[in-house]
């Protein structure tokens, strides 16, 4: 059950796939927290780490625009409020956030930190003493 009718809003930039493992981990968190996320993703992304383009675009849950070689920040925040007002109902709540502060930001459950934790072996749902 979603906890709030709201939905993200964020450009990505990450064309050396660091925060796309870290998103991966989120999205069953994500999904229970929120609607879904616009993603604006730049151009060097799309071309250096297709597999999060594929990601996105699969999981049902992120709104995705792809923006143009030569493109610059501001044209890439422009195109992704583009992106909410044309897919997003009128009345819905759109937070604009950075994706790699999600898990440092939002008041999410404990599962949230646990993603976190090196000690936690989720498929046992327990501590690892190390």
């Amino acid at each position: 059950m979603i906890s709030s009718p709201a939905s993200l809003f964020f450009a990505f930039h990450d064309p050396e796939g660091i925060q796309t493992e870290n998103l991966r981990k989120m999205l069953p968190i994500l999904r229970e927290n929120f609607q879904g996320a616009f993603v604006s993703v730049t151009p060097e992304t799309a071309k250096r780490n297709s597999a999060v383009v594929a990601f996105f675009q699969e999981s049902g849950f992120f709104t995705v625009n792809i923006n143009e070689e030569g493109s610059t920040i501001g044209d890439h925040f422009l195109s992704g409020f583009k992106n909410v007002i044309a897919h997003a109902n009128p009345d819905q709540l759109v937070h604009l956030c950075a994706s790699d502060r999600l898990s440092f930001a939002l008041p999410l459950p404990r599962a949230w930190q646990r993603l976190r934790e090196p000690g936690y072996d989720e498929a046992s749902r327990s501590w690892r003493i190390t």
